[in-house]
């Protein structure tokens, strides 16, 4: 059964609610029409409404009808003048595009997006989890997970979460406490439009391809994330970062661990975006099997450590930091307060380097 809904605004202090009611499962949306507003499930046009708990799935391609392009997509869609609005605890299932952001000051928070190997637009476009389009936005704690789509021009595409337009700027985006594994990619700022102070802090990820491509960017920030590159290659691109000569991104207190071939500061030219010397500071870089004398890449920045950083369970993916972990204590104290669980951080004598401080029991 098909169902779209367009809802109505709420004001300052007074938000509109749509949720579940009773007992049993989630409410359940999915559109496979493109002629019933484009595909999406909800359209978000107003201010101040909530959307909390629903459950999304099925949704269709962009490519399936040419009218139909990837920035109209959206299973939750929120158009430009749509402000103050939450997206959260929703599922969202097999859609290839999960959740789109046009407007300005929404909050993306506590959702589960997974399951997507449809191309969003064939050949170039794979699934996205979340694509942003516009300033003044906030993404967390969500989980994206396996969307991505094999073939097409680049061998494989899609990803947890994209910036993305080409008319809007996209500057004050905060990016954090978010966990992606299985996606081709974790975060991807597109050319066009200024992509000014994005903030990446407290993520966990475990994905295909690349951490950030930055195609855009200036006084960017990406701290405290744990980053693992161990998939096995599945296109044509492979790297950890990409930066192109106009962006300015910091990079510190983030442990990154890689499969063997791999630095975070270097590659295969990617679009020839390889201006790899950008400012960082207290990392840890590892790779796994031994065989990268320097997996930085490049010259290590200040406090900078090449080292295992002694996870509890790398294989299991338990990413806690063991007693005697080179990253404890090792960050620099960069005014976040909470670690990827909520820990208060710090808590020992400085910030721990990563997504998770090191909690003595």
């Amino acid at each position: 059964m098909e169902h779209y809904t367009s809802v109505v605004p709420g004001v300052t202090g007074r938000p509109i609610i749509y949720t579940e009611y009773g007992t049993g499962r989630a409410p359940r949306f999915t559109n496979q029409s493109y002629q019933l507003q484009k595909g999406r499930m909800i359209q978000i046009d107003g201010c101040y409404i909530v959307v909390d708990g629903l459950y999304f799935y099925d949704g269709i391609p962009a490519n399936r009808n040419r009218h139909l392009t990837a920035r109209e997509a959206g299973a939750i869609f929120v158009s430009l003048k749509a402000e103050h609005n939450i997206i959260k605890n929703c599922e969202i299932e097999n859609c290839p595009m999960g959740i789109q952001v046009i407007g300005q000051h929404n909050l993306i928070t506590h959702n589960y997006i997974h399951d997507c190997n449809i191309f969003l637009s064939y050949p170039s476009w794979g699934p996205v989890g979340i694509m942003v389009a516009n300033s003044n936005n906030e993404i967390s704690y969500n989980k994206i997970v396996n969307y991505f789509s094999k073939g097409g021009r680049f061998g494989a595409d899609g990803g947890a979460i994209e910036i993305d337009d080409q008319k809007h700027a996209r500057d004050n985006i905060y990016i954090h406490h978010n966990y992606s594994t299985g996606n081709e990619g974790f975060l991807e700022i597109t050319t066009g439009a200024s992509a000014d102070n994005i903030q990446v802090s407290y993520n966990v990820s475990d994905d295909y391809q690349e951490f950030i491509f930055f195609w855009a960017g200036t006084n960017c920030i990406v701290e405290n994330n744990t980053v693992l590159c161990l998939k096995p290659p599945n296109s044509r691109v492979r790297v950890v970062f990409s930066f192109e000569k106009e962006n300015e991104v910091t990079v510190r207190n983030n442990i990154f661990v890689l499969a063997k071939g791999l630095q975070v500061f270097a590659g295969d030219s990617v679009y020839n975006a390889d201006k790899w010397n950008q400012p960082h500071s207290n990392n840890v870089y590892f790779v796994v099997d031994g065989t990268q004398e320097n997996p930085c890449g490049i010259s290590l920045g200040r406090g900078d450590i090449i080292a295992d950083p002694l996870f509890m369970d790398l294989e299991n993916r338990d990413l806690h930091l063991r007693a005697g972990s080179p990253a404890i204590d090792a960050g620099v104290d960069v005014g976040r307060k909470l670690d990827f669980e909520d820990n208060l951080v710090p808590q020992g004598g400085k910030p721990d380097i990563g997504a998770f401080e090191f909690i003595k029991y």
